[in-house]
């Protein structure tokens, strides 16, 4: 449905703990307890044709509602709260569809994370 949730679920300790979201190094509270923080940087025109192929199949909006909303909240919000936060990435990956580099990297990390000591 595309809106919040009431409930809401706990996450209890573990090695590795997986989060994603737009927002999230936006917010200093969450952001300073992530000991790796990454930003995938995705171009405007991916993010606009996603959303457009996501919301006329999935939400029954027209294309022109959606083009109005980017337009309006969605790349002004963009612009104002999720560009900036990337400063808080310890790395910026750039989209492409296949970095194995950069996975090859992040599967290690998490590796040596949950491995025994």
């Amino acid at each position: 449905t595309h809106r919040r949730l009431t409930q809401t679920k706990t996450v209890h300790p573990a090695p590795v703990i997986l989060l994603e979201g737009i927002l999230l190094f936006a917010v200093p509270s969450i952001c300073q307890r992530l000991q790796l923080r990454i930003f995938v940087d995705t171009p405007a025109d991916l993010r606009l044709l996603r959303r457009a192929l996501r919301d006329t199949r999935e939400r029954g909006r027209s294309l022109q509602s959606v083009a109005a909303q980017y337009e309006q909240t969605v790349r002004p919000k963009h612009e104002a709260f999720v560009e900036p936060s990337r400063v808080h990435a310890h790395l910026c990956l750039p989209w492409i569809s296949e970095n194995q580099p950069a996975i090859e990297t992040l599967n290690a990390r998490i590796a040596a994370a949950i491995s025994p000591r």
